[in-house]
């Protein structure tokens, strides 16, 4: 059983031309390449109400074409922590392109990259490269990869790594008895410090262990 769920109108929403992204359990993310006059947006759809909305618009003057890039349409977008990360096709410093990144907390959009474009420039170019990015766990750190179609030192694509904010620290337990302690958590990067209050209404704190590698210290 197919079903159409919605119409999309045309301006900055037709042409939605990638795979979407889903963020929790309820919102798919995708853009779109738009005409020229109104380069792409950025749309969100609702699963549970059926409902969709334009959260971001790309447009075509100068300053703001600079800062956020324009039509993203041909490349996905990889969600990382609420934040959902993509290429545009034009725009930029250089207007071949930027890497940036949108957040679905604030509906903004942050420019991480000029691209460059071609002839031997290392960041390349995106025009047409359909490449959502991929996630990869590295070493106890978080990265994204992006192939590029063209550019790099031989004009003939190159590959792209993001560094990813580390996962929000979450303690995940305190256990032990009055002669020894166990502190356990999650998230962050390493090397990781512990600190210590005695006092919490003096508000001092010293520091216990640094330079941890593992997510738990203990001690007696």
């Amino acid at each position: 059983l197919v079903t159409r769920l919605i119409d999309l109108p045309a301006g900055h929403t037709q042409f939605p031309a990638n795979t979407p992204t889903l963020v929790g359990t309820n919102h798919l993310y995708f853009t779109t390449v738009g005409p020229n006059a109104q380069p792409g947006a950025i749309v969100r759809y609702d699963l549970d109400t059926g409902y969709w909305t334009n959260v971001f618009n790309f447009v075509s003057n100068l300053a703001e074409r600079v800062l956020y890039g324009r039509q993203p349409g041909y490349n996905g977008m990889l969600e990382w922590q609420g934040d959902l990360y993509f290429m545009t096709r034009q725009g930029g410093s250089n207007n071949v392109g930027v890497l940036a990144r949108y957040s679905t907390i604030s509906n903004t959009v942050t420019k991480l990259l000029d691209l460059t474009g071609t002839n031997g420039l290392a960041w390349g170019s995106n025009s047409g490269s359909l490449a959502a990015g991929t996630l990869v766990e590295k070493d106890g750190r978080f990265f994204a990869y992006y192939p590029i179609t063209t550019g790099g030192a031989y004009n003939f694509g190159t590959i792209l790594r993001i560094r990813l904010p580390a996962p929000e620290l979450d303690l995940t337990s305190l256990s032990g008895d009055e002669a020894t302690q166990t502190l356990t958590w999650a998230g962050g990067y390493a090397p990781f410090a512990v600190e210590v209050c005695t006092d919490l209404a003096a508000g001092v704190w010293t520091n216990m262990a640094s330079g941890l590698t593992n997510r738990s210290v203990q001690w007696s």
